[in-house]
């Protein structure tokens, strides 16, 4: 499955790395979190036809958690993605 997502998603990770929140810390802390949303979070998005991240993305919090175990990410790194 490639990688979809809307240009308005695109647009708010991209942004997210360049906004103040992100510019001090660590390169590696930035591609871990690069990694996560990009390889996690818009295919989640993409499954659910969610086009943009807003306060209402709160609403899916428990079906990202589930989309992440189906995945067969750990128990302690979905808690760290949730709660970040």
């Amino acid at each position: 499955m490639s990688i979809y997502c809307s240009s308005e998603l695109e647009s708010q990770v991209n942004q997210y790395f360049k906004s103040q929140n992100t510019m001090a810390l660590a390169d590696s802390t930035k591609a871990l979190y690069n990694a996560v949303l990009r390889k996690k979070l818009l295919p989640f998005c993409e499954e659910n036809e969610i086009t943009k991240l807003n306060e209402k993305f709160t609403d899916h919090m428990d079906s990202f958690g589930e989309f992440l175990q189906h995945k067969k990410v750990s128990a302690h790194t979905t808690q760290s993605y949730l709660s970040g």
